[in-house]
């Protein structure tokens, strides 16, 4: 039993990318707080071992976040309900793939100069969904104006054999528009761990049933979505939880999408860190009560630690940040703060536990945890303090 828990705990950890081993959680903060200039210590988030851009800035050595309308020419409707609204020619058929690429080239080296850049580079591209089928309500735009594009260049051509034409020119051309910038970018930033923001999908309504599971129509997207997984360097699926009467609801979602990105990061070749985005605040921003609760902060970075995944990147907006400031410092010092420290002792002790055999009776339960062994989320959901107090999660000596 003993050589099967380390041989577990090794396939997990030892996960290794571009050359470098994930053996700890990692937690990085992509929240714009630089104006934030009267946090005490304690209110900072790199007190409690979060990793932090230099100053707070957006852009930095740990993470970065390059947004649609900003990083290339990317084609998009600025109104889901306004077909003259197109940037850029609005569809991918349209896009002028030779001039983006020159743009992401700029933007690239603009917003990362460090050519040795090793950190974390996410495209957040949502307009549209890769596949025609997945852009559903407000996106059906992309369905509609694709198939005027090809009545526009068929005369009396039927409703079905343009939409048919229109079905594969949108997922060529989305799949070759994505494929391009995402090879790019790691031609001029090689090192970095470069991937698309919220790619593997899932629905938002998982977990609601009480299964564990994205669905067959998702998986069936994910999995033709592959050649695009392939090209990533990491994976970054989203888990932001919003308001729920049910705690166990929010355990069962986070589960169900990381559970996803793990299948598809399963069927690459080479191994792939999975970074989860996730906040700490629930949206919209409601001033007077913003954060999450202890049950879903638990929900959110302690399931995300549970499942194996190698990190968690903490987003929020700018929106209103000079008035946010003192309570999110807050929020920061009293529990989000205490519970990322918690988890990296976890870590640095089950990592321990994996090289040093002598440990496996004192840490065994805690790090049981960590490789699914206890896994469902009602059990989750009862107190974690009750079983294992943060008090007794030290670092190993």
């Amino acid at each position: 039993m003993k050589h099967l828990f380390v041989q577990i705990l090794s396939i997990i950890w030892l996960t290794i990318a571009n050359g470098r081993e994930w053996k700890t959680f990692e937690v990085r903060w992509n929240v714009p707080t630089d104006q934030c200039k009267n946090w005490t210590e304690i209110q900072k988030p790199e007190h409690y071992g979060i990793l932090v851009n230099d100053k707070h800035k957006f852009y930095g050595e740990v993470v970065v976040t390059l947004y649609e309308e900003k990083f290339g020419l990317y084609p998009y409707y600025k109104n889901y309900s306004d077909l003259s609204s197109a940037v850029n020619g609005g569809i991918p058929q349209r896009a002028n793939l030779t001039k983006h690429l020159l743009k992401v080239e700029n933007d690239t080296i603009n917003a990362i100069p460090n050519e040795n850049f090793d950190g974390l580079a996410i495209i957040d591209y949502e307009k549209w969904r890769p596949l025609y089928e997945h852009n559903w309500s407000t996106k059906r735009i992309y369905r509609n104006a694709s198939i005027d594009y090809v009545k526009e260049r068929y005369d009396n051509i039927t409703e079905k054999n343009a939409t048919a034409i229109a079905i594969k020119e949108f997922n060529e051309a989305a799949m070759e528009f994505l494929i391009a910038t995402i090879r790019k970018v790691k031609k001029i930033r090689p090192r970095a761990l470069w991937g698309f923001y919220g790619i593997p999908f899932c629905n938002y309504s998982a977990g609601m049933n009480g299964t564990v599971a994205c669905g067959e129509v998702y998986e069936e997207f994910n999995d033709r979505l592959q050649p695009l997984h392939m090209e990533a360097t990491a994976l970054y699926p989203s888990i932001y939880l919003p308001r729920r009467n049910s705690a166990t609801g929010g355990c069962l979602y986070v589960t169900s999408v990381l559970r996803e990105a793990k299948r598809c990061a399963e069927k690459l070749k080479s191994s792939v860190p999975i970074f989860t985005f996730t906040g700490f605040e629930y949206f919209p921003i409601n001033l007077s009560n913003p954060f999450y609760t202890k049950q879903d902060l638990l929900n959110s970075l302690h399931r995300a630690f549970d499942m194996g995944i190698q990190g968690a990147i903490i987003w929020s907006t700018s929106k209103n940040m000079a008035n946010r400031c003192l309570s999110i410092g807050d929020y920061v010092r009293d529990h989000l703060g205490p519970e990322v420290k918690n988890l990296k002792n976890l870590s640095e002790i089950c990592d321990k536990t994996e090289r040093n055999t002598s440990n496996y009776n004192t840490y065994e339960p805690l790090c049981a945890m960590r490789n699914g062994l206890y896994k469902y989320c009602h059990k989750i959901n009862k107190k974690w303090d009750d079983l294992f107090p943060t008090s007794t999660v030290q670092p190993p000596p």
